[in-house]
């Protein structure tokens, strides 16, 4: 039986000059920051208990200012507060030795930071407008999962719920500026996270110099009031088989790996979103470790999106400017550590 606190204080202080930079996306501002905090860990027999608590006090003060650069402009002063508690527990229960469970629950927030309050100018391909008058986010989510870990293979899934109040997103709108750029707002909305993932790693020891990897992802974003929120990925899945050897001769670590990432169609876009295709990418990466007396020099080449596939990831910036991902990439990378004993 074992019993353990911790406790602290956390603190930030950020002062953001813009001085005479070309573009004011951003305005000055003061940024302070203090937590408090504390954590409790406790074991019995095949029990693990997890828990913790925090206080958080934010404090974003933008002074009215003159942004002559490049044309006369304003940023209307703005001075914001936000006091909010959080807290987490969990437990994790040792089934025998490779298996486990484990299950948390907690409640946390987010307060808006100074680009979501402030923001008004181009970023990227896009203008975005900040919100003066957002709320703090706030959630209340559980999560579960299994874990098997044993000297064959290794496995893991797990599932979350995410139940958010003023949850903050970035929003595609029909609105374009006078030079044809995308308008995007910062707004708040009741939301729902929810999703998996699982991975599984076989590496059996008759053969220990195979490995096996499949990993799934999926996580969906619905609005309270009907709808999907915006940028949230598509499921995915990753399946790749490695070979390695730690010594032979005079390379030591070397591997070779080849795998494929699928993802699937996002066909659960938000309003002013479209839909995104789903596409299949082939990647492979030789490497190893070449020792010469006591000189190392490590070697790798990897290859990604080797048939060069034409598509476009649904988070992308490009999307809307019909931008495609890039296609075939292969790179070299060579590491001499340099020893001066």
């Amino acid at each position: 039986e074992d019993f353990r606190l911790a406790a602290g204080i956390q603190g930030l202080w950020q002062k953001n000059k813009n001085f005479e930079a070309p573009d004011h996306v951003l305005p000055d501002a003061v940024i302070n920051d203090v937590s408090l905090y504390s954590i409790g860990k406790y074991n019995k027999g095949k029990i693990n208990i997890e828990a913790g608590l925090r206080y958080t006090h934010s404090d974003i003060n933008v002074p009215f200012q003159v942004n002559d650069i490049p044309a006369p402009d304003t940023t209307n002063a703005l001075h914001r507060k936000f006091d909010n508690v959080s807290f987490s527990a969990g437990i994790t229960y040792q089934i025998n030795s490779p298996l486990l469970i484990r299950i948390n629950v907690a409640s946390s927030f987010r307060s808006p930071n100074l680009a979501e309050l402030t923001q008004d100018g181009v970023h990227g391909t896009r203008y975005e407008v900040g919100n003066p008058n957002l709320k703090t986010q706030r959630n209340t989510e559980i999560d579960a999962g299994l874990h098997f870990h044993n000297s064959h293979a290794t496995f893991d899934i797990s599932g979350f719920y995410n139940n958010i109040n003023n949850y903050i997103y970035l929003s595609p709108s029909n609105d374009t500026t006078s030079g044809g750029l995308p308008v995007y707002y910062y707004e708040q909305t009741g939301a729902f996270l929810y999703g998996g993932e699982s991975m599984l790693h076989v590496h059996p020891n008759s053969v220990r110099w195979l490995h096996l990897l499949g990993k799934w992802a999926y996580t969906i974003g619905r609005k309270k009031t009907n709808g999907y929120l915006p940028f949230i990925p598509a499921q995915k899945f990753t399946f790749e088989v490695k070979a390695e050897k730690n010594k032979w001769h005079f390379l030591e670590n070397s591997f070779v790996k080849i795998g494929t990432k699928i993802t699937l169609s996002q066909n659960r876009p938000s309003q002013f979103e479209t839909p995104t295709d789903g596409y299949t990418l082939l990647y492979a990466s030789v490497g190893t470790k070449i020792v010469l007396k006591r000189q190392q020099i490590i070697l790798s080449i990897t290859g990604n999106n080797l048939t060069n596939k034409t598509y476009i990831d649904h988070l992308s910036t490009l999307k809307p400017l019909g931008i495609n991902d890039i296609g075939r990439n292969i790179s070299l990378v060579v590491k001499i550590p340099l020893s001066f004993d």
